[in-house]
């Protein structure tokens, strides 16, 4: 499933992420924070982005496939599912008052 940039850069909008345009040759850059991850486009904005570099985009910035179907569609961006501690019991009674 390739993916137009221009539908890539408003569902990295969505999600925080920033799109730098090329300086020169035909990378685009997205960025967030500390973390570069380059797109090659060579028909600007135009471009189909092919699904190996979505996969590797969504890798990159550590998002679920579905957030950024979500994104992409529009919808409301899903929370990720964190795992949970375990419950643990709590501590027994030592039978002492306070």
């Amino acid at each position: 499933m390739a993916t137009r940039l221009s539908d890539l850069k408003r569902a990295a909008d969505r999600l925080g992420i920033d799109l730098e345009c090329p300086s020169s040759g035909s990378h685009y850059k997205f960025k967030r924070g500390s973390i570069t991850y380059p797109v090659p486009a060579h028909n600007g904005l135009r471009s189909d982005i092919a699904d190996v570099y979505v996969k590797k985009f969504c890798k990159a910035f550590d998002i679920d496939r579905e957030q950024l179907e979500a994104a992409l569609d529009g919808r409301a961006i899903p929370a990720r599912a964190m795992p949970q501690p375990p419950v643990s019991a709590p501590p027994p009674d030592s039978g002492k008052l306070n």
